[in-house]
């Protein structure tokens, strides 16, 4: 693993991990996870996954949005 700084943090990466933060607090989707019978390594893989696409998202509707925004 290398030695990323706070700085080095992107964008996706800042909203990456808001959203693995907001899914590992909501008991709910954690619960989800369990029963999946997933491995730690496993979950773990999953869990970054679906946070990056959930970045990629975010990352999209801001772009749209601020197109739409300068088209005024």
């Amino acid at each position: 693993m290398s030695n990323l700084s706070i700085s080095e943090m992107s964008l996706r990466d800042y909203f990456a991990a808001q959203a693995i933060q907001g899914i590992l607090s909501n008991q709910l989707e954690t619960k989800k996870l369990s029963e999946l019978g997933l491995t730690n390594n496993d979950e773990n893989e999953l869990l970054s996954k679906y946070s990056y696409k959930i970045a990629d998202a975010m990352i999209a509707e801001k772009t749209r949005t601020e197109q739409l925004n300068t088209e005024k």
